[in-house]
């Protein structure tokens, strides 16, 4: 189970999450790891659901993620984390029920299009795929 607050203002935003990782079966496999990043120096992005994605840890995995797929708009960008996410997570090996996962995203963004409105403005994102099946 994951623990994940975010609270978000005009003038804050905050994020914490746990830092454990468990089995399916409850049992403790890691009680350090990172499910949190920070992007841009304005946005904190975290995860529920498996500890790892395409064969990496899956903040790794993210970091990845995010540095390739900048688009237009920080939606954009997270739209594709979300596709991708759904592509690694068909090629789990893992009952259907164990197959959760969801970013978790707040921070600012400026506007788009570009030169709209230069003030950033509150954004707070879930992006969740639960239960994706294997076709």
């Amino acid at each position: 189970m994951t623990i994940l607050l975010s609270c978000i203002t005009q003038d804050y935003a905050l994020q914490i999450t746990d830092r454990r990782l468990v089995f399916p079966d409850g049992k403790l496999a890691d009680d350090s790891s990172n499910k949190a990043l920070i992007y841009k120096g304005h946005m904190a992005v975290c995860f529920t659901g498996l500890a790892c994605l395409g064969g990496k840890p899956t903040v790794d995995w993210l970091i990845q993620q995010l540095r390739g797929n900048e688009g237009p708009t920080f939606l954009d960008a997270c739209n594709r984390v979300a596709e991708n996410a759904t592509i690694e997570m068909r090629k789990v090996k893992a009952r259907i029920s164990l197959k959760h996962h969801t970013f978790h995203i707040t921070g600012w963004v400026k506007p788009y299009p570009p030169g709209a409105d230069e003030e950033i403005e509150p954004l707070a994102i879930d992006r969740a795929r639960v239960r994706s099946s294997g076709g």
